[in-house]
């Protein structure tokens, strides 16, 4: 698998409560390095019947997102939606599979 390292800027929403049942956004964003992973055609095929589309597949070391949830990756300047995130346990890696532009 062909591998190329690339610095991403992961945007993560921490959602906080200002007032009792008022919740308030608030996205910081974090720049992390990744090896960027090649999306073979069988795994683009299998998106495609689940209704998502994969631009890239980005591989992270495990980092904590804070209990937030990732809401878009900001790669070569362009911001990207969050296709899927897949925690590989053994490896203490985190895939990213980024589709379509926001």
């Amino acid at each position: 698998m062909r591998t190329g390292r690339t610095a991403i800027m992961l945007g993560i929403n921490n959602r906080q409560e200002t007032a009792p049942g008022v919740w308030d956004n608030h996205i910081t964003e974090r720049k992390v390095k990744a090896a960027q992973e090649q999306v073979y055609q069988r795994r683009q095929d299998q998106a495609r019947i689940a209704g998502l589309a994969i631009t890239a597949r980005f591989r992270i070391r495990s980092c904590d997102l804070a209990g937030g949830d990732l809401d878009y990756v900001t790669w070569r300047g362009a911001k990207y939606k969050v296709s899927t995130i897949t925690d590989l346990l053994p490896e203490h890696f985190t895939a990213v599979e980024i589709g379509e532009l926001l």
